[in-house]
């Protein structure tokens, strides 16, 4: 996944999106979220894709394999017919062996090189999407924490407009209902408040994963 793949989903009006050393995190991440949802869909995509390739290797490795044995088993069948030399049957023998050997090389050199590097991208992506699920979880308690808040100030404002035009006990009634409202505004502003810090420090934390990422593959990480 190439960095300009995703830069449309970069958002301009971001404060940090004139950072130029930002710019690995701005591309998959802006407001909505719709970046990274973007990036997780592509690395699954590819981890299949990769999974794919590597099963596709071993069979095609098997086969291959098992060509070889039959070319040789007749090669020694006519050689062994024509002339049975012990000196012929262990050449043939040992081309076998030299033969599998290659083909195990061929086959570690495949998929433990570019395959399991970029499977081995899949530790990161594990604990950036568990920590987006918390991000989106924390977003949802947020707006609902906001959402209390507003009515029970629209409340107050019709409260206080209604006590202003009262008087004697429906006056009376009024206040206690205003009274009510403004301690629970006071209760859900003191739960708001420690669920805003709760999303801040994870969405932090997210960023500090994916720079960490960017740190530890360099421009690597930027380009596949």
């Amino acid at each position: 996944v190439s960095t300009m793949s995703l830069s449309k989903y970069a958002r301009s009006g971001s404060s940090d999106f004139v950072n130029r050393s930002l710019n690995f995190c701005n591309v998959i991440w802006g407001l909505g979220d719709e970046g990274i949802e973007v990036l997780f869909a592509c690395m699954c995509g590819a981890m299949r894709t990769m999974e794919e390739l590597g099963n596709f290797w071993k069979e095609r490795c098997m086969q291959i394999q098992a060509g070889y044995i039959q070319v040789f088993t007749e090669m020694w069948g006519e050689y062994r017919g024509a002339r049975a030399a012990c000196v012929t049957g262990d050449t043939l023998a040992r081309d076998g062996q030299v033969g599998s050997s290659h083909l195990l090389i061929i086959q570690q050199i495949k998929m433990e090189g570019q395959t399991a590097a970029f499977l081995h991208k899949h530790t990161y992506q594990v604990p950036i999407e568990k920590e987006f699920k918390m991000k989106q979880m924390q977003e949802l308690y947020v707006n609902k924490a906001w959402e209390k808040y507003e009515l029970d100030c629209m409340r107050i404002n019709s409260y206080t407009a209604q006590s202003m035009l009262m008087q004697g006990k429906n006056l009376e009634k009024i206040q206690l209902k205003l009274e009510w409202v403004q301690q629970t505004v006071q209760v859900n502003e003191h739960g708001y408040v420690p669920e805003r810090m709760v999303l801040t420090r994870i969405s932090l934390c997210i960023k500090s994963s994916l720079n960490s990422v960017q740190r530890r593959h360099g421009p690597e990480a930027q380009t596949q």
